[in-house]
């Protein structure tokens, strides 16, 4: 999945990135990460922040060589046997 996150931002910023404050990137393994900062590393970008959302939920941001902030994370998806009070909702109707 690639995301996009649009700001209205009141500096010098906007214009650098077309008005993109990041994208982003879900991985489909939490494992992965540490391959992925290796890679990002690799290739010239700089990590900004690495960490766990929650347990389970590793993220990175960098900044690749032309400046725009990228976002990889890992985040279980619901499957389609979830039992969650909205998913029993959207089955009733």
């Amino acid at each position: 999945m690639i995301f996009l996150v649009f700001e209205e931002k009141k500096t010098d910023e906007i214009g650098k990135t077309g008005g993109i404050s990041h994208f982003g990137f879900r991985l489909r393994e939490p494992d992965h990460i540490d391959e992925i900062v290796n890679k990002i590393i690799e290739a010239g970008g700089e990590i900004i922040d690495k960490g766990k959302f929650v347990k389970g939920a590793p993220y990175v941001f960098f900044k690749d060589p032309d400046g725009y902030e990228v976002e990889v994370w890992y985040e279980k998806l619901k499957t389609e046997n979830s039992n969650s009070e909205s998913d029993r909702q959207n089955k009733s109707l």
